[in-house]
């Protein structure tokens, strides 16, 4: 990181506190993962530098991390915030309410206007409910197995 810094880039590298004995250490969130903003005809130099093994993208075509996603990990990293590691959880996944009143609900989550819902849908009517989550309390559930003989 700080080669890549020595060379003029800008470097994000979000990282929190984890735990150790015999006391907590700074370990990045995203381990392998270093974000630069550079100019994707002049990706060389980035490619130089020890310890780059690539740059991520689609095939060989870089692919730039989203402006406001980006502005988010900036902002997270200088917040003091604790924060740490967490499955990612796309719209749509399968998850399960982890606390509150609704713990052990599962359904699916779709997000309105940056709020996250759960949605429960009673397949027999054809219909579905949402409830508003707090993010702190779902979790990613692991696809179920498919019946034996059937393949994907």
């Amino acid at each position: 990181m700080s080669s890549l810094r020595g060379k003029g880039y800008d470097v994000c590298l979000p990282t929190y506190q984890k735990a150790v004995r015999p006391k907590p250490v700074e370990s990045p969130i995203f381990p392998g993962y270093v974000f630069c903003c550079f100019d994707v005809s002049h990706r060389l130099p980035i490619l130089t530098v020890p310890g780059v093994v690539g740059i991520v993208g689609c095939g060989k075509v870089p692919e730039p991390v989203k402006d406001d996603e980006m502005d988010y990990l900036r902002t997270l990293a200088v917040s003091g915030v604790p924060r740490k590691p967490s499955a990612y959880i796309g719209e749509g996944d399968r998850i399960r309410v982890t606390g509150g009143p609704l713990n052990g609900v599962e359904g699916l989550l779709v997000r309105e206007k940056d709020s996250d819902f759960l949605v429960i849908s009673v397949t027999l009517l054809q219909r579905s409910l949402k409830v508003e989550m707090e993010r702190q309390w779902i979790t990613p559930v692991a696809p179920k197995p498919l019946p034996s003989g059937i393949r994907t």
